[in-house]
């Protein structure tokens, strides 16, 4: 293996293990805005409640409250729906595309070796065998195939590590995209459901 694929091969390998480090923290975060939606939504519930024995100006306050801090809720649910399906997904088939990547490189290889080999083999029976033009001709087929066979597996991996390129550059931009514009339409729309409330409060 030369110098540029043990590049490559090392490449894929770190790009397999910051997307599985960026596919758990993606977890972890689903996990804790799914803790706050929870707690948050018991919280408005229990506002509610509250709302029901106050007076009639209170209860008013209570109750806009109580239906802000659920519509903030409704709207994480909307950003953690996004991200599961938009980032969280994408991430977890990173692991299935550098598999195949590793798989387009080890056939590289293995073809390499086999022609090199079937090179060996070739040059050695034409100068043990030099009259025997089945034996040498054989050989020569063998190593040409060989060749072809390498030249085939080149192309392959040359297609496949620019495809992969391209694809991680656009995965990568579309799902920080897409979480970025998760964060901005929450927080957007939670700050007019808080400013709602204040006024009200």
């Amino acid at each position: 293996m030369d110098s540029s694929q043990l590049d490559i091969q090392n490449k894929i390998g770190l790009i397999d293990t910051h997307f599985q480090n960026m596919y758990l923290d993606v977890a972890s975060c689903l996990k804790q805005l799914e803790r706050t939606r929870i707690k948050a939504e018991r919280m408005a519930s229990r506002l509610k409640d509250y709302a029901a024995i106050e007076t009639a100006g209170m209860k008013t306050a209570f109750q806009t409250l109580s239906e802000s801090l659920q519509s903030i809720e409704d709207r994480r649910k909307e950003m953690y729906d996004r991200i599961e399906i938009k980032m969280f997904q994408g991430l977890a088939l990173y692991e299935t595309h550098c598999r195949d990547a590793r798989t387009v490189l080890n056939n590289k290889n293995a073809a390499d070796k086999a022609c090199a080999q079937k090179e060996k083999e070739a040059t050695t029976i034409a100068a043990k065998y030099k009259g025997d033009y089945n034996k040498v001709s054989t050989a020569k087929s063998a190593h040409h195939r060989a060749v072809k066979d390498r030249q085939h597996a080149c192309i392959q991996f040359a297609q496949h590590v620019e495809v992969f390129e391209k694809q991680k550059i656009r995965d990568l931009k579309s799902m920080w995209g897409d979480y970025i514009h998760a964060h901005i339409i929450f927080y957007s729309r939670g700050l007019e459901a808080m400013t709602k409330a204040q006024n009200v409060i």
